[in-house]
């Protein structure tokens, strides 16, 4: 007998996907649904790096004024927190 993996599709079989599409496969002779979130992946993709850029740019101004303050006063800053 041969062993058949259960999570391995043929590209024949899989049916070709636009946009968040419904579209249901058989896994041994089990119906299952997959949805594919294209779309809102890569959204989430996009606020994620729009996030990281916006915080390296917060974290780079900050470093830039303590450094300003820093040079005109006396006081000691720590940086280890950034």
């Amino acid at each position: 007998m041969k062993f058949e993996n259960p999570f391995y599709h043929r590209k024949s079989r899989m049916p070709a996907v636009t946009g968040n599409q419904v579209t249901k496969l058989r896994v041994r002779g089990k119906l299952r649904l997959k949805l594919y979130l294209i779309e809102s992946a890569e959204h989430l993709m996009l606020v994620f790096l729009n996030l990281s850029r916006l915080f390296l740019t917060v974290r780079i101004f900050l470093c830039e004024n303590i450094l300003k303050e820093n040079s005109t006063s006396n006081k000691k800053y720590n940086f280890d927190w950034l």
